[in-house]
């Protein structure tokens, strides 16, 4: 009993150890591709700067590991590259689905899951959300609607999440973060490596908690202020 410990708790961490090298591996190969059809930052450039909002903000480190994440259901299936409305549709799913097989906590690939419907949420909770997005999310926005419109089972999930403000708070930061000016080859935001001892604490459990106690309401007022500076 005592070996099979052992050898299930290296199994874990020789997955672990892997997923990493995943993460690398995929954005070198699509991360400089442009963030859908449209957006003037990479994929690469999208998801760090995502993740340096959260962290800026003082949020819990499942969020900034999330975020960091968020879109990686966009770069893991060779075969969906450039398809965008089959990414729009799955990605969220295909990426939750990568994170639960590594044993991540399920509140990071919840995140993952129902980033596209905070989406719809937001636009619907908030009323002008909608017209501060981008073109790209606007038009991806019909076809997410469409999907979770046969999907009422989803939503109540989504609903009954005792997280459910940290996703629709995490949307915000997903939607900020398409800043042309902002680059990690460039030193403007930290690169992959920055966040690698985080990804460990965060898939064993033992991710930090908040920083900051508001840093909920920090995102929502960086939010308000980027679409009041830049019309977004």
């Amino acid at each position: 009993m005592k070996r099979l410990l052992v050898l299930c708790l290296f199994c874990v961490g020789a997955l672990w150890s892997g997923c990493y090298e995943e993460l690398i591996e995929v954005f070198d190969k699509y991360g400089g591709d442009r963030y859908m059809a449209g957006e003037a930052v990479t994929q690469k450039n999208h998801v760090l700067q995502a993740a340096y909002l959260a962290e800026k903000a003082g949020a819990p480190e499942e969020i900034i590991i999330a975020l960091l994440f968020h879109d990686i259901g966009r770069v893991i299936e060779d075969d969906l590259i450039g398809n965008e409305p089959a990414l729009h549709e799955l990605h969220d799913d295909l990426g939750a689905n990568w994170l639960q097989e590594r044993n991540f906590p399920k509140v990071v690939s919840d995140l993952l899951r129902y980033h596209t419907l905070a989406k719809i949420f937001l636009c619907q909770e908030e009323s002008d959300y909608y017209d501060h997005l981008s073109l790209p999310s606007q038009d991806s926005y019909h076809i997410q609607k469409e999907k979770y419109s046969k999907k009422p089972d989803a939503i109540d999930r989504f609903n009954a999440l005792p997280y459910r403000s940290w996703i629709l708070t995490a949307r915000k930061c997903d939607d900020m973060a398409k800043d042309a000016y902002l680059d990690w080859s460039v030193g403007d935001i930290p690169d992959f490596d920055h966040y690698r001892e985080m990804i460990e604490r965060v898939r064993c459990g033992e991710g930090k908690p908040a920083q900051l106690e508001d840093w909920q309401q920090t995102i929502d007022i960086w939010h308000l202020k980027t679409i009041r500076d830049f019309g977004v």
